[in-house]
């Protein structure tokens, strides 16, 4: 048994009852593993994150008591690297950031969570968002009448700037480095300027 009172039986016993044709079954799963999420060790979250595209599936659902838990989960689960990967590799991001504006305040909340989480020191994932528009809502999300919402929203775009910071940097060193050599930027540098940009807007 894991240190959280979980073992491995439990979290794959869930993952099975979220599939469950009764939506009682599906909803108390998803709370339980929620639970679990939140209090989880690395490992436990490890074992989860390898679990993203069925949670990525989840968040497409319509009862916004389980796109909460869903988004929490996948809040947790972005705490560690691996988890990020996994999220962004399911196409986690898109569904995450439309969440955003969700009329629900649970789901809101646990995705501006997960988009913090997210966007914590992964380029790939800060370049997912942006590319979805996440920072104009994530903007307006900053007047929430949550205060945690404003909180979580106010994280997210310090990361987003911190990558934009970091990306700008990398570009100016490039270009320093090739003009003292005497070259102009290379097609590739370009590229990665022009992608930056449009990203940027």
């Amino acid at each position: 048994p894991m240190a959280d009172g979980a073992d491995d039986a439990d979290v794959q016993r869930l993952l099975d009852q979220v599939w469950s044709s009764d939506p009682a079954t599906r909803l108390r799963a998803a709370a339980t593993l929620s639970r679990i999420a939140a209090k989880a060790s690395d490992m436990v979250l490890e074992e989860m994150s390898a679990a993203a595209p069925i949670f990525i599936e989840l968040l497409t659902e319509d009862e916004p008591a389980l796109r909460a838990y869903t988004a929490c989960i996948i809040a947790n689960v972005a705490f560690l690297e691996i988890g990020q990967g996994r999220v962004l590799e399911a196409g986690g991001v898109p569904l995450v950031v439309r969440l955003l504006k969700h009329k629900d305040r649970k789901v809101a909340l646990h995705s501006t969570a997960a988009v913090q989480n997210l966007t914590y020191k992964s380029a790939e994932c800060c370049a997912a968002v942006l590319q979805e528009g996440g920072e104009k809502v994530l903007n307006k999300l900053l007047r929430h009448k949550s205060d945690d919402i404003q909180q979580f929203a106010a994280g997210a775009l310090a990361n987003l700037q911190l990558y934009r910071r970091n990306l700008e940097h990398t570009l100016q060193r490039n270009a320093h480095r090739q003009g003292a050599s005497g070259l102009a930027l290379d097609q590739r540098a370009l590229a990665a300027r022009d992608r930056a940009a449009t990203l940027i807007q």
